[in-house]
């Protein structure tokens, strides 16, 4: 049963286990406007770098202006069981004006005589809902399951996709956690390997976002995904399309892109830049429009979380790693943001600090509750298991740790590309030593969980080259590897039969930087 706000008809209820508390106050054109206003300076607030009395101040106004004369509000907080789950939930599809409470920044809740609630004991956590509770898919036996895609088109600010990636799985372990990375930065690809796999718990989308996306100058204002096609270029990518492109349906979609909370009518938020994760602004807003978040839920996700405004790398990260911690622990969604959000509040480092009240979580009907029952493990291959291969086989060939070895994302797409296609024999990685080659080639591997993974070193006779580290099946045939000086410094090998077999080997070779080359 609801506890919060019930929100329908223009008006609302505080209401506990589903009792109202008090009568039904009707949102007058007052109300509206005082709401709008509030939305409008938090995101002064947060352009001028949510300092903590600015917040405050907007938190503790927000609290009274709920409280009424009755002190409803501070009835629900002492009626309520704990934790505290503080929902606000509306019609499936809103009016403006019930837009208008949806959107207040309940996050920054603050005990007028006393400091946010989102700090306080009671663990108090902010959840919206369209339309009404309905059944949700049962849950199996398996452990947590992640699906990961980075996504930065040519052109667009590098992000730290790696800490991300690396933050989530060193928090959870690989005990814990099943974890699916796909590189490509292309939806249709995620497509593809989530319906290959017969589907993800989660889907972790790691990029940059735009609220007011226009596709020409008299188009409406659309919130997008910054994602990328085939070719690394730009592919504009709205909730609709998305959806249509994950079979079967996560039940959590994390969108770790800047304004994915944020209406399409939305202006003002802070803009992107360096380790923020937006893109340009491309216009004024629209009228009362959806945000990428509540388009993905009206589209049937059961549960998703967004930013309302430009989040910053480090922040972004942080908040990941303590979210699926949580959920590893078969912790409910609303529980595991609240505890994240808490993480960032309570962090010493001003800069992410500042970012602490940015998440937010949007359900539907069939959105809530736990992602997981169970522990059972998926049968896949460890995410980081070629390096784990190559570092086993007589320790001669060592490659950099997951943790150590950034800054070769477009290599690794490029090499991906060419190895998944029919129209390459495979990729050659040259370039003089100590460069990242193997690390490179290890990061390959580790991408092509299905791939047979063999090392050569030093010894590229016929009879070394052909014991792999785990054999492939009877009547695979062994690719021809030369022995002579200046012989390919690693490479992936995809067979002639379209059998698939990774391999690496050492020696001699031009002194050129460390790269993707030419698919041969």
């Amino acid at each position: 049963m609801i506890t919060g706000l019930a929100v329908e008809a223009d008006g609302f209820e505080l209401v506990v286990g589903g009792e109202g508390l008090g009568s039904r106050r009707l949102l007058q054109a007052s109300d509206v406007a005082w709401l709008i206003a509030v939305g409008g300076r938090y995101v002064d607030t947060v352009r001028g770098g949510s300092q903590r009395p600015a917040l405050l101040a907007l938190g503790r106004e927000l609290y009274r202006w709920l409280d009424g004369d009755r002190h409803l509000l501070t009835q629900l907080r002492d009626e309520a069981p704990l934790p505290l789950l503080f929902e606000v939930r509306a019609p499936k599809r809103p009016s403006a004006v019930e837009w208008a409470l949806l959107r207040a920044p309940f996050e920054l809740l603050a005990d007028p005589e006393g400091g946010f609630l989102a700090e306080e004991a009671e663990q108090f956590a902010v959840v919206r809902r369209l339309g009404r509770p309905g059944p949700a898919k049962p849950l199996d036996d398996r452990r947590l399951g992640v699906a990961f895609m980075a996504s930065a088109p040519r052109g667009q600010s590098e992000l730290d996709f790696e800490a991300e990636e690396l933050a989530v799985l060193g928090a959870v372990g690989e005990t814990s956690l099943d974890l699916v990375v796909e590189d490509s930065g292309d939806p249709e690809q995620l497509g593809l390997r989530l319906s290959e796999l017969g589907g993800m718990p989660v889907v972790h989308l790691s990029c940059h976002g735009l609220n007011n996306w226009r596709k020409g100058p008299e188009a409406p204002a659309t919130p997008v995904l910054l994602l990328e096609d085939d070719l690394g270029d730009g592919r504009a990518t709205s909730a609709k399309e998305l959806v249509g492109l994950l079979t079967p349906l996560p039940r959590l979609v994390f969108v770790s892109a800047c304004l994915t909370a944020t209406g399409a009518d939305v202006a003002g938020h802070l803009p992107a830049g360096a380790g923020r994760r937006g893109a340009p602004a491309a216009g004024p807003g629209a009228a009362v429009a959806h945000s990428l978040a509540t388009e993905l839920v009206a589209a049937g996700i059961p549960a998703v979380i967004g930013w309302d405004g430009s989040v910053g790398d480090r922040a972004a990260t942080l908040f990941a790693e303590h979210l699926y911690v949580q959920l590893s622990r078969r912790v409910e969604v609303a529980a595991a943001v609240a505890a994240a959000r808490r993480r960032l509040l309570e962090c010493p480092d001003e800069h992410v600090r500042a970012d602490w009240h940015l998440a937010r979580l949007w359900l539907g009907p069939a959105g809530g509750g736990p992602l997981v029952a169970g522990t059972v493990k998926r049968q896949m291959v460890p995410a980081h298991h070629g390096t784990t291969r190559f570092l086993d086989r007589k320790h001669q060939l060592p490659v950099a740790a997951a943790g150590m070895f950034v800054g070769r994302r477009p290599e690794l797409q490029q090499a991906l590309r060419a190895l998944r296609g029919r129209h390459k024999g495979g990729v050659l990685l040259h370039g003089q030593g100590r460069l990242g080659k193997s690390s490179l080639a290890a990061r390959i591997a580790d991408r092509l969980p299905d791939w047979a993974v063999a090392v050569v070193f030093g010894d590229y006779t016929q009879a070394a080259s052909s014991t792999p580290s785990r054999r492939p099946s009877p009547g695979f045939p062994t690719p021809a590897i030369s022995s002579r000086t200046g012989a390919p410094t690693s490479a992936s090998i995809r067979t002639s039969s379209g059998r698939s077999w990774s391999t690496c080997w050492q020696g001699r070779a031009p002194r050129r930087r460390a790269g993707a080359g030419p698919s041969c």
